[in-house]
C-alpha cells in the first residue's frame, strides 16, 4: 500500500511543473523516483541534472550551480554556465539538499522566486526555465529548529512531498527484489543463473536493511561473486546477516523464474506502472496487464531513444552530436555500447 501510494503521486505530479520534495533513508531510490518524474514529464527530453550538495565545498558547489565569470576567483580562467543554465529547459535533482550551506540556500530562494541565476562575479541576472526537485534523507524541520535550514525556502521546496518508505516497512518486496537481481547475474564458470536456499531467502527477509534497496542489491553482488556453485546459501551472504538464520537443516532451492516475453516494453511510458521499480520493486503486473519494468531499465531506454534522435540529427556525427548534448565522446561512446543494438 504503501509503495502504490508512491506511484499514484509520481504519476499524478510527473507532468507538473511544481517543485517536489523527496523524502527516504539512503539507499530508497530518491533519484531513481526523480528521473521517473522527469522522463514521464513534458520535459523529457531536456536535460536532467543531478547534484549532490554535500559532495562540494560551499565555494565550488556556489560556483557548480550558478556558473561564475572570468577572474571572479583564483582559478576562473574562463566564463562558465552553472548546473541551473545547463538545466534550462528540463530538470535539476538537488540531493542531499539539507547540507547546503546558508549563503547557498538564499541563493537557492532566489532562483526559485525569480526563476533567474545570477553567476559568481556577475550582477547579471540570466532567466532559466528549470523545475527543481530536492531530496533528503533526514528531517528538515529539525534543522529549522536548528536554524540551520531557511523556513521560507524549506516551504519553497515541500510544495508536494513524496515519502519513501525503507525496506524493512516493506518486507514483503525483499523476495520479489532477490529474484530481480539474481536474474540480471550469470555464473561465470557454469553460464547458468543462480538459485537460492529458502533458508537464505528468510534470512534476507529478516534483516533490518538499513541501507535500503542498495545495501540488499550490494549483498546479492557478494554472494554471487563469492557462491562456489549455481546455488546461493546462508554461508554466501555477508556475516552480519547469517546470524538472521532460521534454524533447521532445510536446504530447499528456490529457481529464479525468467522474465516474461515482452517485458521490456512499455505501453504507457509515462504511467506509474513505468517507474514501479524506481524504490527497486521487481517487475509485476500493472493494472493493465502489461508488465512492469525496472525504472534503470526504462531510464536506459529512453537515454538510448534520445541519443538515437540526436544521432540522426547530426547524420551519425558523433563529435557533434557530444557537443550538442554536452558531454564528451567517451562518454557517447560508453553510453552508446550500454545498447545491445550498438554492440
Amino acid at each position: 500500500p504503501k509503495m502504490q501510494d508512491v506511484f499514484k503521486m509520481v504519476e499524478r505530479v510527473a507532468d507538473t511543473d511544481s517543485t517536489i520534495l523527496i523524502l527516504g533513508e539512503s539507499g530508497t531510490g530518491k533519484e531513481l523516483v526523480a528521473r521517473a518524474l522527469h522522463f514521464n514529464s513534458r520535459r523529457q527530453f531536456a536535460p536532467f541534472v543531478p547534484v549532490n550538495c554535500s559532495a562540494l565545498p560551499e565555494n565550488l558547489l556556489e560556483s557548480e550551480l550558478f556558473g561564475h565569470r572570468k577572474g571572479s576567483f583564483t582559478g576562473a580562467i574562463n566564463d562558465k554556465k552553472g548546473l541551473f543554465e545547463e538545466a534550462d529547459g528540463g530538470t535539476i535533482f538537488l540531493d542531499e539538499i539539507g547540507s547546503m550551506s546558508p549563503l547557498l540556500q538564499s541563493r537557492l530562494l532566489r532562483v526559485l522566486q525569480e526563476k533567474e541565476v545570477r553567476r559568481v562575479g556577475d550582477n547579471l541576472p540570466i532567466y532559466v526555465n528549470v523545475r527543481v526537485l530536492a531530496a533528503t534523507n533526514e528531517p528538515l524541520e529539525q534543522r529549522i529548529k536548528d536554524g540551520t535550514f531557511r523556513e521560507d525556502l524549506y516551504y519553497r521546496l515541500n510544495v508536494i512531498p513524496i515519502n519513501l518508505p525503507s525496506l524493512r516497512e516493506r518486507r514483503e518486496d525483499i523476495p520479489l527484489l532477490v529474484m530481480h537481481f539474481l536474474r540480471t547475474r550469470i555464473n561465470p564458470q557454469t553460464g547458468r543463473t543462480f538459485k537460492i536456499t529458502r533458508k537464505a531467502l528468510q534470512t534476507l527477509g529478516a534483516h533490518e536493511w538499513p541501507g535500503n534497496v542498495r545495501e540488499l542489491e550490494n549483498a546479492i553482488e557478494r554472494a554471487t561473486a563469492l557462491c562456489e556453485s549455481d546455488t546461493i546459501r546462508v554461508s554466501d551472504l555477508p556475516p552480519a546477516m547469517q546470524k538472521f538464520a532460521p534454524a533447521g537443516d532445510s536446504d530447499e532451492v528456490i529457481e529464479v523464474p525468467a522474465e516474461e516475453a515482452g517485458s521490456s516494453g512499455l505501453a504507457k511510458p509515462v504511467s506509474a506502472d513505468g517507474i514501479a521499480a524506481a524504490t527497486g520493486a521487481a517487475a509485476r503486473l500493472g493494472p493493465s496487464g502489461q508488465k512492469i519494468i525496472q525504472l534503470k531499465d526504462f531510464v536506459r531506454e529512453q537515454e538510448q531513444a534520445y541519443l538515437n534522435r540526436a544521432l540522426a540529427q547530426t547524420g551519425n556525427d558523433k563529435e557533434r552530436t557530444a557537443q550538442m548534448l554536452g558531454i564528451s565522446v567517451a562518454t557517447l561512446y560508453r553510453k552508446l555500447s550500454e545498447d545491445p543494438a550498438n554492440t
